[in-house]
């Protein structure tokens, strides 16, 4: 059967299977549906009678160009396994950043998220009558004091100040600013546990009230950065 390409107008060969299904020209490669409107119909003519009062000779329908066979194009494997290659290499690759991304993640959440403990305080102290003992310690916004202040069979005041002004208020005798919701007076057992603003702290175990009685207090506090 043959068939003419609609783009370029050349013949082709094709199997009567064809009819009804795509084939790519050979010579301009363009896609097309083989149906009736591309089946060439040779257009037939009927030949001039030679007129006996005539000499001239009838002409001849002119001759068709010859037909080129069908060239069925072999598939590049060459191709095929180079392009394969390189997409198995960038789907790896890509796998291989997302791992570890997500893995540098991970360690930077755990690095950052570990608390940390400060020990502000510990072990039992005597204070003689009328003195007191503190320990001084600066804290980042949100950090958490823990702990407790311990005196068997006495008392004892805790005072927890911030900012120098107020330490030496009180060391003077002065009225000072304590943490009300931290500090007690007249203790024999305080528990701690709070969140702190950012700034300087002192924490007193305070004697100074008492005239002959020494206490020996035990304390344990902790400061936790989350």
């Amino acid at each position: 059967m043959i068939i003419k390409c609609p783009k370029c107008n050349k013949l082709l060969e094709v199997p009567k299977e064809k009819l009804g299904k795509k084939e790519v020209c050979e010579h301009c490669e363009h896609i097309f549906v083989v149906d009736e409107s591309v089946i060439y119909k040779e257009t037939q003519t009927t030949p001039t009678p030679i007129s006996t009062a005539s000499s001239e000779i009838p002409k001849q329908a002119p001759s068709l160009p010859p037909i080129s066979p069908i060239k069925k194009k072999k598939p590049n494997i060459v191709l095929r396994i180079v392009l394969t290659a390189i997409i198995t290499i960038i789907v790896i690759g890509v796998i291989a950043v997302i791992m570890e991304s997500q893995q540098q993640g991970e360690s930077s959440y755990t690095q950052t998220h570990v608390p940390t403990t400060v020990t502000v305080a510990s072990g039992t102290y005597k204070i003689e009558a009328g003195r007191y003992i503190y320990w001084k310690f600066n804290c980042k916004e949100g950090d958490r004091l823990s702990g407790y202040i311990s005196v068997p069979e006495y008392d004892i005041n805790v005072w927890l100040i911030q900012g120098d002004r107020e330490f030496e208020a009180f060391k003077r005798g002065e009225t000072f600013y304590y943490l009300s919701n931290v500090s007690a007076e007249k203790t024999s057992y305080h528990s701690i546990d709070c969140r702190l603003e950012e700034g300087t702290y002192y924490i007193i175990l305070d004697n100074k009230y008492s005239w002959f009685n020494s206490k020996s207090p035990t304390i344990q506090l902790q400061l936790i950065s989350d």
